[in-house]
């Protein structure tokens, strides 16, 4: 009788906490490009949008780590915008021939270290953890934008 009674509590008491459980639309969000450097993924753009305001988010495996997938990334959203400055800002350092550029992102800084004619985005967040991303190359900086690569942009 306490084997059924317990039986009959756990049964009722799951079916009560997953119906709580409700499926939600990940539909608002597209892939703006990805970044490719040897056929190796580099980095992914994501465009969201958050209560109408056009927002991005750059995702990439931490290079910080050897043996371990850790994904990192930083966000922006497009307000004065902020899409096309950062592009033309990381372009303008290839330009330039620059060996860093830093940008002041929503949720850290993103400083961009150039070398042999490809970038690396280092992030720092507000927390103080920093991470890196793959080499990107200007023709793999201009698909992470979704942009058609023009050698005049570099």
């Amino acid at each position: 009788m306490k084997t059924s009674l317990t039986i009959l509590i756990l049964f009722l008491t799951s079916n009560f906490l997953t119906a709580q459980v409700e499926e939600l639309s990940t539909d608002n969000s597209q892939i703006v490009g990805i970044s490719k450097y040897f056929g190796n993924e580099t980095a992914r753009m994501y465009k969201v949008d958050l209560s109408g305001q056009e927002c991005y988010l750059v995702a990439f495996d931490n290079n910080q780590y050897k043996y371990i997938s850790d994904v990192k990334g930083f966000s922006f959203c497009n307000l004065n915008n902020d899409f096309e400055n950062l592009f033309d800002g990381i372009a303008e350092g290839f330009k330039n021939k620059a060996k860093e550029k830093k940008f002041k992102v929503r949720d850290g800084q993103l400083t961009v270290k150039y070398a042999m004619g490809t970038c690396q985005f280092w992030f720092v967040s507000k927390a103080g953890i920093v991470s890196s991303s793959g080499n990107i190359s200007k023709k793999g900086l201009a698909q992470l934008f979704g942009k058609k690569f023009n050698k005049k942009d570099f």
